[in-house]
């Protein structure tokens, strides 16, 4: 497999699943699995943008074979691909929590198209009503939450730098109230 992802790092596509067709050919029991895995999951990232519903079919297999045999470390050598991958499940809804357990395990870095299903540890909906989420899942509010603590963060996350000078938070969170 690691000649594989070789071949996949240099854009050989074609090379990378024939080594991965061959694994599913020679072998037998969980290593001809987790070739088929590989294979699947290899078209479902070549595919993904050229032919979708192909992708997802793909997607699906992988994943399956993955998940029968307990197989996380899916393209070991480049977390990236293995991250995009995951984000492609995410995001048709597929074995999500064999994803988030394979993102989590890995520490995956997200991809630049990941979404709000990705298990960020924080993830901030600023736009059309605010929404806070810590690892992935919904932060409850209550009547009892102070409101100042997340207007402030609410204000820091529109910030590019994530730092904002005493004078322009004053300003920004009690615009009626005076130096003193």
């Amino acid at each position: 497999t690691d000649r594989a992802q070789v071949y996949m790092a240099l854009d050989r596509w074609s090379d990378a699943q024939a080594v991965f067709a061959r694994l599913v050919a020679d072998q037998s029991g969980r290593e001809a699995q987790v070739g088929g895995c590989l294979q699947h999951l290899l078209l479902a990232f070549m595919n993904r943008l050229a032919d979708p519903p192909a992708s997802r079919q793909d997607l699906a297999q992988g994943l399956a074979l993955a998940q029968a045999a307990r197989y996380t470390m899916f393209f070991r050598l480049l977390p990236g691909t293995a991250a995009s991958v995951c984000a492609l499940a995410l995001q048709a809804e597929m074995a999500p929590q064999f994803v988030d357990e394979v993102i989590r395990s890995r520490q995956l870095p997200a991809p630049a198209d990941a979404d709000g299903r990705w298990p960020w540890p924080l993830w901030l909906n600023l736009l059309g009503g605010f929404e806070m989420r810590r690892d992935g899942k919904p932060e409850p509010g209550s009547a009892k939450t102070q409101q100042k603590p997340l207007e402030l963060l609410r204000l820091l996350a529109c910030e590019r730098n994530l730092a904002l000078g005493t004078q322009a938070v004053k300003a920004a969170l009690w615009p009626e109230a005076d130096d003193a």
